[in-house]
């Protein structure tokens, strides 16, 4: 027997992460009763309570989600002037990010554990102060530790709010018995600015000099403010209880009442308008007038006019979707219980209820077309959906006896019942074709390709047949008792099957030797598209492909255990992930943060200009630009990205450092993303050219022929960085050629052409000159006078 060696290499254990983003977070199954809101110009951060917070750079509309190491706890966030970031929730550790929240570095402390934060201030430069109930600590930049500041304390007295004014040293806290401490020196030294003799609750500046707090009443509270940071104080009282003030200019700003109520002012707070629409459990301004408000219902509203207005950033806010789809413009859909069908048309980041009233036994989402779906239950109804004209029609008379998922590969539909007859429909289910399912067998998973199908069933066996059903043929790829194969799939003749309990199988050759891999077991298996596969081997944990198996990636997502009950992708940069929970979670560019189209770099006379283009952006904090010298890679500059966006962005960045003689500049791209992922683009290189692409205005310019042949010519100077293909050509103001100068190979250097040649005898009037060079193209324009 001819004995065959196949040697097949797989990276199955790549550490890469993919993030799955929650659609919003009342779909998230955050837990934001027991977090807090932190807002400013840059970023909102909400911290739930648990290790995991969610972060919102474009002012609350979508979100990216962070899990903290070792099951960290940080609920209180404060920003310095610096930018530098310090989240906190006892004394005996804090995190600190220099990027605004990319990246945290963890930091113990030698004070107690159960000493807990009750507020954390950035100052000027990189100052931070935290406090508890009775102490006040101060971290400056450069060191880790906490220097604890002596305060003029009372043994019945404790702190409740600290506030700072980030262009000095002053600081200001705020005590349980109603008085208000004042440093000039980052705490140095304090004095009592004023006594209330009441709890003071709410401590905030704004504006440039401008200290704001708040007394709570049983029916209403008294405001105090002071608009020379402190030295002088005016009472105003308002008609409500107020439990958060957030002022975003002098006169403008929102208050929250201890019973959830909305107040907005436009007067310096002597006067509130209620909101009877919204309540709020969070509230905060980020900048230019835009803010955010998150009720207890976990709905997220938005204003950019300082609160006069609001608009609920997402009408689909319940977490029992039930079906999910992606049509090929990424348009998104989802179906509630309710029948109500909701649809997005910005990547899954807002979504409009289109239709309802629809039957609510309706339970998942085929696509059957590029601009259409299919709603069913197995077995029952079946409608389908047209994106073009937004009209939906009951097809449930022409389709066979089934009692699962519809597939739909190529133009076909594939419709099963279980353990008896496959039913194909090639002209979008009009008619069918119906083949016996081979032994009974139990479908866990159907796939077809050209004339190709395959059946992943029990003990471990698969079904092929080459002639679509017509015959079969089995074999058993696992003989674990009572193994399940879940997944398998046909590319050429590249075949792949996922079992339950031996891992995975892998052939080369159609199905004439199958590898056992020994990776994970598969507990669920979703054929998204071929550029996309996603296993779920555990409750926690998912692994997806994006090359048809050669290598596997651990996908990040919250809750982190969840069961997948849908999967729906337009590849390469959007999909949705449906939770057995009726969760939503999405994807841009296959789980990837950055879809980079392009990195290029240019010897500029002032420079090298390097140039850069995304297609799509998910999650993206920034680019390092980074420039390697002697072997040692530095960074350049800090670009920041565009966080989430589905549309094609362009950046560029000028080095005024040119290589020198002998010498070459290689450059890279570090992309970061929000969750502090990172990758590396390919290097690109530039070497030393005295010259750059240069076109010269041709000279003289104006210039006259005289009637002689070849007499007072004009010149066309150009300069060349590097040895290539170049062209120069004249045209007339009407475009048509008048003379090609010169075509082909020219060496690097200084060049010039006379125009126009002997035997040429243009007329007078305006020209143009063009030169082509390796892909670049100047042009220039003369005038030619008789």
């Amino acid at each position: 027997m001819k004995k065959i060696l196949i040697l097949v290499v797989f990276a199955l254990n790549c550490p890469a992460f993919a993030q799955w983003l929650p659609v919003n977070l009342m779909l998230s199954g955050a837990p934001i009763y027991q977090g807090k809101l932190y807002t400013d110009h840059r970023i909102a951060i909400l911290s739930t309570g648990t290790d995991v917070f969610y972060k919102s750079f474009d002012h609350g509309r979508t979100w990216a989600f962070e899990k903290l190491p070792l099951n960290d706890v940080f609920n209180s966030f404060a920003a310095a002037a610096s930018g530098e970031m310090l989240a906190m929730r006892r004394m005996s550790e804090y995190m600190i990010s220099s990027n605004v929240a990319a990246t945290w570095r963890r930091v113990y402390t030698s004070l107690s554990s159960g000493e807990v934060v009750t507020d954390i201030e950035g100052g000027r430069q990189n100052f931070f102060f935290i406090a508890s109930a009775k102490n006040l600590y101060r971290k400056t930049g450069g060191f880790d530790w906490l220097v604890k500041l002596t305060l003029p304390l009372a043994t019945n007295e404790n702190i409740n709010k600290v506030e700072t004014f980030k262009d000095s040293g002053v600081l200001l806290i705020a005590t349980s018995t109603g008085k208000v401490y004042k440093s000039q020196d980052d705490g140095a030294s304090w004095s009592e600015v004023i006594n209330v003799g009441s709890n003071i609750t709410i401590l905030e500046v704004h504006d440039t000099n401008t200290v704001t707090f708040c007394v709570p009443g049983t029916s209403q509270s008294k405001i105090y403010t002071s608009s020379d940071r402190g030295t002088s104080w005016d009472s105003i009282p308002v008609p409500f209880n107020i439990s958060e003030l957030h002022m975003a200019s002098k006169t403008k700003g929102m208050a929250k009442s201890s019973t959830n109520q909305v107040y907005i002012t436009n007067d310096g707070m002597r006067n509130w308008t209620l909101n009877t629409s919204i309540k709020a459990l969070h509230m905060g301004f980020t900048r230019d007038g835009k803010g955010l408000i998150i009720t207890p219902e976990s709905f997220v509203y938005l204003t950019s006019d300082y609160g006069e207005n609001w608009e609920l950033n997402s009408e689909l806010n319940t977490n029992t979707i039930t079906g999910i789809e992606v049509l090929a413009d990424n348009s998104a859909y989802a179906f509630t219980p309710f029948g109500n069908l909701y649809r997005s048309g910005d990547y899954g980041m807002t979504w409009q209820l289109i239709r309802d009233s629809l039957p609510g036994t309706l339970t998942r989402l085929t696509r059957d077309s590029d601009t259409s779906f299919l709603m069913y239950d197995p077995g029952g109804t079946v409608l389908r959906y047209s994106a073009a004209t937004g009209a939906i029609s009951n097809i449930s008379a022409t389709f066979p006896l089934y009692d699962q998922t519809i597939y739909s590969y190529g133009d076909s539909l594939f419709a099963i019942k279980n353990m008896s007859r496959i039913h194909f429909s090639d002209d979008r289910g009009l008619t069918w074709t119906t083949r016996t399912i081979p032994d009974s067998a139990s479908v866990n998973f159907f796939f077809a390709a050209d004339s190709f199908f395959y059946i992943a069933a029990n003990n471990g066996t698969i079904y092929e047949s080459s002639n679509r059903g017509a015959t079969w043929s089995s074999r058993r790829l696992s003989t674990v008792a009572n193994d399940k194969i879940l997944f398998i799939y046909r590319n050429g003749l590249r075949l792949w099957a996922c079992s339950n309990l031996r891992g995975m199988y892998f052939s080369p050759d159609g199905g004439i030797h199958w590898i056992s891999i020994n990776y994970k077991n598969t507990y669920r298996a979703f054929y998204a598209h071929k550029n996309l596969w996603i296993m779920q081997v555990a409750s926690d944990e998912i692994v997806q492909t994006t090359d048809e198996g050669r290598t596997w990636q651990r996908t990040l997502h919250y809750p982190s255990e969840l069961l997948i009950k849908s999967l729906k992708v337009n590849p390469p940069h959007f999909g949705l992930m449906l939770s057995s929970q009726g969760r939503i979670f999405l994807m841009h560019n296959g789980g990837l943060p950055v879809e980079l189209t392009s990195f290029n770099a240019e010897v500029v006379p002032t420079g090298v200009h390097l140039s850069w283009e995304t297609a799509t952006e998910t999650n993206n904090y920034g680019f390092y630009l980074q420039r390697r010298n002697s072997g040692v890679w530095s960074d350049l500059a800090f670009i920041p990205g565009k966080g989430t966006t589905p549309r094609k962005t362009s950046y560029s960045w000028l080095d005024d450092l040119k290589p020198q003689k002998g010498d070459t500049n290689f450059y890279r791209l570090k992309q970061v993303d929000l969750s502090g992922e990172f990758s590396y683009s390919k290097e690109v290189a530039v070497g030393f050219s005295p010259y750059t692409l240069e076109l010269d205005q041709n000279f003289p310019n104006p210039f006259t022929l005289n009637g002689e042949e070849g007499g007072n010519r004009t010149q066309i100077r150009f300069r060349l960085p590097e040895d290539g293909h170049g062209s120069l050509r004249v045209f007339d103001a009407r475009g048509r050629l008048v003379e090609e100068l010169f075509s082909g190979n020219l060496s690097a250097g200084e060049h010039s052409f006379p125009f126009p040649s002997p035997g040429v005898s243009p007329a007078s009037g305006v020209y143009f000159y063009e030169l082509r060079f390796n892909g670049s193209v100047k042009r220039g324009k003369m005038l030619l006078l008789r």
